[in-house]
């Protein structure tokens, strides 16, 4: 009796032990993935209500400034975004954000290939899933929700425990500089440096420099083939976002960001135009596709605006954002835009071909 009661002490040292070296591990050498999530959704938990909700993936969080949102409109806007974020991600972040405040307009990134049949979001292997759900509260019925939804059954082991997490697919650039986890210490040390500039997080002057090539690109493939279906999955949380807002009584706009040229094919450029036009009329909903945007066109610069082919530095995004703020405005007051955007993709690249040269 006595051994098999020291057995059982034993056994409850060592997982004791376990729990407290996975903890300690955790906190000393695994990079936070969900830095900026964990940050955004503090606000969430803890702030006020915003006017402008923006929604979506690291296209938009690099691309909207919330401070110039604010100064150019006069509202409150937030940047409720994570990286890899798909239209379920949205959906629970959203349902999430109206569970604590309300908003007048929500925002939602709408790419090429949103709906189109790739959503890294229905397979449960998407890295914003595990930033999602590292970030959202375990105590409401947001989280199990998602939690279901998200992740299919070989996905939930690495879902549960964060230490699986590393060196995996889920790696980023940025979580090199964040390397302690917690809700606390990542408040502490982003925000007085200005990494996390309060209701959205943008990043730093980094970008591509001179030698960029400027020229544009013609795919022959297209994004819409004869077996591209629109993901049913995609589709389903696209309208339960819709009515989400519905219920919130919140306008929804939808709006395609700019990448840089050489990263933009005329054609691809041009099917995602046409398909969002007919698509948001479908549903009744306002469609601004930016990246044919006739003033910012003008002025965008892709080596210095840009720290990649798709995601913008701080200096790009304001300067970006005041564009967006222009367009918003005129949904906002119902009046015409139409004629801010070019028509079509060939039109867009010969201004662009005039400026760059």
């Amino acid at each position: 009796m006595r051994i098999f009661n020291r057995n059982i002490l034993t056994a409850a040292a060592i997982i004791i032990l376990g729990i407290i070296l996975y903890g300690g591990f955790y906190i000393v050498e695994i990079p936070d993935y969900a830095a900026y999530t964990k940050l955004m959704l503090h606000e969430v938990y803890t702030g006020e209500n915003s006017d402008i909700v923006f929604l979506g993936s690291s296209k938009t969080y690099t691309s909207v400034c919330p401070e110039v949102v604010e100064d150019n409109l006069s509202m409150t806007a937030f940047d409720l975004t994570s990286s890899g974020q798909g239209l379920l991600g949205g959906y629970y972040l959203l349902k999430e954000y109206f569970n604590y405040h309300e908003s007048k307009y929500v925002v939602l990134e709408m790419q090429e290939n949103t709906l189109l049949g790739f959503e890294r979001d229905v397979a449960g292997m998407a890295a914003g899933n595990c930033q999602i759900s590292d970030a959202l509260k375990k105590t409401g019925s947001t989280y199990w929700e998602y939690f279901k939804n998200a992740f299919s059954i070989d996905n939930y082991f690495r879902a549960f425990f964060s230490v699986s997490h590393y060196r995996s697919n889920f790696t980023f650039g940025f979580a090199k500089n964040r390397i302690l986890s917690g809700d606390w210490i990542n408040i502490i040390k982003n925000l007085p440096y200005g990494k996390y500039k309060g209701k959205g997080y943008i990043n730093d002057d980094t970008c591509n420099g001179e030698l960029i090539d400027k020229t544009i690109i013609k795919y022959d493939e297209s994004v819409l083939t004869s077996e591209t279906e629109l993901c049913d999955k995609s589709l389903l949380y696209f309208e339960k976002i819709v009515d989400l807002c519905k219920k919130n009584n919140c306008q929804l706009i939808l709006m395609t960001y700019p990448g840089i040229d050489n990263g933009l094919a005329l054609n691809r450029v041009q099917e995602c135009r046409d398909f969002y036009i007919e698509f948001a009329e479908r549903y009744d909903l306002e469609y601004l596709n930016m990246m044919l945007c006739k003033e910012y066109s003008n002025v965008k610069d892709d080596a210095y605006d840009f720290m990649d082919a798709g995601h913008m530095n701080d200096s790009g995004a304001r300067k970006f954002s005041y564009f967006v703020c222009k367009e918003l405005k005129k949904v906002f007051d119902n009046e015409a835009y139409d004629a801010d955007f070019y028509l079509s993709a060939n039109e867009w690249a010969s201004s662009r071909t005039t400026l760059i040269k």
